[in-house]
């Protein structure tokens, strides 16, 4: 008997059971439809009434348009579906809430044409085969992999490559769409791959790995647009994912709150699959909003490890952003972005790029850079461009970058300084930086400054490495205007950044003139690529 025959039914009871077992749990009150499992068991894309079933009629089952007639062999493939004697479907399945498996001995199926869309709410498609994750091989005359115009859909375990044209690996089609999750797949490449080549098994490459047009998410519990999370993602001609008018999608968690960062143009042991494009693109309007990017390995992009275009609100936390040839993080025309604690470091660009495109509105401002580190890239640690303002950076560090450490109008010069460091005192607790605000002190305004010990630096106005501790002025009757903080780690090279908290958000600095020892040291700092 062929390897392709039909499972033993107590295996497809066992998929049913498993099916219904892991099932994502949706938010709370939410309804959640359950319908039939399939279990692909045809290597080939055939649409005919034989003894296997394919994915492709396996996506017309569940997308309700081909209700038979199917032959013995292929019902008990079908075990959720129900059937009338001439083996025509009249319940179970097609109607949402269906599970595709495939058998565990499938390791390819190669597509002739685009697979049907899924219009059904509910689909589960769980690729996990005994060799790993089934590969979805488009054979580069296939545009697509799967298009997804439903609600709580879930793409698991599966590899989807050699799409072709303008084509995506998954898209999501409609603007009133939520709850997508997509978790533990190889899209553009496959498993092992360590480059965009043939001799890794790639013949094609999509246009973008992910592409979501719009979504309807919304901020409660697994009401998100989409769930992105641990996948591998990369040789797309254009971007890793794109997120388009679309609020409430999570790049880097799941569905539960939980973290698990994708691998966005760097396969899982730091190989170049990079992207053509950017690593992840979020744009274009003021429905891109309250987007989340968690936790991401994002490296070898040919342009812009992130970049967010008109998409305020967004969090950006926690992200390794390496070796892209733009500028790690930019923030174009957006407010309202926080962003946390992630190391971007070998970009040809600035670390991170606060931009704005014409000097008035101004719509790149209140955006908040807290902790994180930004080295060895191309121009400054942080650059923001001179029609942005009002943007704060706190405790970063920052060295050997090709530009400075912070530059405030993009042109590569250090700015009149808003703080000094006077002296340097030797105190009980180790040294004591005394130093001065340049800037009048108003009534009502509070002026944070933060104190770095820096690396030796060519220019004199040495980046923060290392965070030392803070300190606030504001305004008294006797005018004061100066500012001790004290280290214990003694004597170095110190420089400053003063932040302005006032009523418009707040205003950051660059680094001060240094003072110290060993404060200056002749080279200049390779980037690392």
């Amino acid at each position: 008997m062929s390897w392709r025959c039909c499972c033993h039914l107590l295996v497809c009871l066992t998929l049913i059971a498993t099916a219904f077992a892991t099932q994502p749990a949706y938010a709370s009150g939410r309804p959640l439809v359950v319908g039939g499992t399939l279990v692909v068991n045809d290597y080939t894309d055939a649409d005919a009434r034989d003894n296997f079933l394919s994915l492709r009629e396996a996506m017309s089952v569940v997308a309700g348009v081909l209700p038979g007639p199917f032959t013995l062999p292929e019902r008990v493939q079908m075990p959720g579906c129900t059937f009338n004697a001439s083996g025509m479907i009249i319940g179970g399945c097609g109607a949402g809430g269906d599970t595709i498996h495939f058998a565990p001995a499938l390791t390819e199926i190669v597509l002739t044409s685009n697979l049907p869309p899924i219009v059904k709410e509910g689909l589960t498609i769980n690729g996990a085969v005994s060799a790993g994750k089934i590969v979805i091989n488009a054979n580069a005359v296939v545009t697509y992999g799967f298009r997804v115009n439903a609600d709580q859909v879930t793409l698991t375990n599966l590899t989807i490559v050699n799409t072709s044209g303008n084509g995506n690996a998954i898209r999501l089609e409609n603007t009133l769409r939520m709850g997508l999750q997509i978790y533990n797949n190889y899209l553009g490449v496959r498993p092992g791959s360590t480059s965009c080549s043939a001799a890794a098994g790639i013949t094609s490459r999509p246009y973008i790995g992910i592409l979501l047009l719009g979504g309807s998410g919304m901020a409660d519990y697994g009401y998100g647009t989409a769930y992105i999370d641990n996948n591998v993602i990369g040789c797309a001609q254009n971007d890793g994912i794109v997120v388009q008018d679309a609020p409430y999608v999570y790049i880097g968690q799941n569905l539960s709150g939980g973290s698990a960062g994708n691998w966005i143009g760097v396969s899982r042991t730091g190989a170049d699959i990079g992207n053509d494009g950017r690593g992840i693109f979020v744009c274009c309007s003021n429905f891109a909003t309250a987007n989340q990017i968690l936790g991401n390995h994002i490296a070898f992009n040919a342009l812009d490890g992130i970049h967010l275009n008109q998409a305020g609100g967004a969090t950006v936390n926690y992200n390794d952003i390496i070796g892209n040839s733009g500028p790690g993080i930019h923030v174009l025309d957006s407010a309202s972005v926080t962003l946390a604690n992630n190391t971007a470091h070998g970009n040809s660009g600035p670390g991170i790029w606060l931009d704005q495109t014409n000097p008035s509105p101004l719509l790149t401002r209140d955006n908040h850079i807290i902790g994180g580190a930004y080295y060895q890239n191309g121009a400054a640690g942080i650059s923001e461009s001179p029609y942005a303002a009002a943007n704060t950076w706190s405790q970063i560090s920052t060295y050997a970058n090709f530009g400075l450490g912070v530059d405030k109008q993009d042109n590569g010069l250090p700015d009149t300084p808003a703080v000094t460091l006077d002296s340097l005192t030797p105190v009980a607790q180790g040294v004591r930086v005394d130093g001065t605000l340049t800037t009048p002190v108003l009534i009502g305004n509070t002026y944070h400054i933060e104190l770095f010990r820096i690396d030796p630096d060519p220019t004199g106005y040495g980046e923060g490495r290392h965070f030392i501790g803070s300190t606030d002025v504001t305004w008294n009757l006797a005018g004061n205007n100066h500012w001790s903080i004290a280290n214990p780690s003694g004597l170095g090279c110190y420089t400053a950044i003063l932040t302005d908290t006032d009523l418009v958000g707040g205003t950051s600095s660059e680094f001060s003139t240094n003072l110290g020892t060993r404060c200056i040291l002749a080279y200049l700092p390779t980037l690392v690529r």
